[in-house]
């Protein structure tokens, strides 16, 4: 711990940029292309996400792996792929399918695959939250990191997800903090994870806060989950299709 010790003076620093740059509305322009889904390209995007959230991912792939060492995950807004090969590596037991709406971020994710050596329990394909190409109850868990905020519909979004879950399923939903998305973000779409899980087929979730690295708060994860059959009532039940 006290090897980190470091990273509070440099996070105050941080936050005091950020703060200075707000006030001074230096990120309207960023929030903007954010909103309008202007990235960086598949190429720069996969190197900037493994160097600078690689320790991320692995403290994600190892919670994720507590929640379900085996069985299926479908991942949605898998990018270029590494939280889905950190879990692989992990988590020997998981099967993992991650969807994309972006061809070459798919490409490159199984590219990244293959070459990490679990190109044969990692699959990727194009997939868009909106209408998810599975059939019902295929997964034992359903995950997505720091994408939600992207989606055209996050309330159809998280629908699709119960809807491809097994009776029992878990969801985890990593996203941006609800401070951060709403005022750099332009996120009107919800106000609040909680808010937009209590009006899913959910019907309600937790919202824990992911703290990397050492403690400090960097986003929000909602934890979700599919009733068993046994706790459905027929209008539930109904409703979910």
């Amino acid at each position: 711990m006290a090897k980190k010790r470091w990273l509070v003076p440099l996070a105050a620093l941080a936050g005091a940029w950020v703060y200075r740059e707000w006030q001074r509305g230096a990120f309207e322009e960023l929030s903007r292309k954010l909103h309008d889904r202007s990235m960086p390209s598949a190429g720069v995007y996969d190197r900037w996400s493994r160097l600078v959230l690689g320790g991320m991912y692995g403290l994600m792939a190892r919670e994720l792996a507590a929640a379900c060492p085996a069985g299926s995950v479908l991942d949605v807004g898998a990018g270029p792929g590494w939280l889905d090969i950190r879990l692989a590596e992990v988590a020997p037991g998981v099967s993992i399918t991650g969807v994309d709406v972006e061809p070459a971020m798919v490409e490159r994710a199984a590219a990244n695959a293959a070459a990490a050596g679990v190109g044969d329990r990692v699959h990727l394909q194009l997939g868009d939250s909106a209408k998810l190409p599975f059939g019902d109850g295929q997964f034992d868990l359903a995950i997505s990191s720091f994408s939600v905020h992207h989606w055209e519909d996050p309330a159809g979004g998280l629908a699709e997800l119960y809807r491809v879950l097994k009776p029992g399923g878990q969801a985890r939903i990593y996203d941006l903090p609800d401070w951060f998305r709403l005022r750099f973000h332009g996120g009107t779409r919800y106000e609040s994870l909680a808010q937009l899980a209590a009006g899913s087929p959910f019907g309600g979730g937790v919202v824990v806060t992911l703290r990397w690295p050492d403690r400090l708060p960097t986003g929000e994860c909602l934890w979700l989950r599919r009733a068993e059959a046994a706790e459905q009532s027929p209008g539930a039940a109904e409703g979910s299709r």
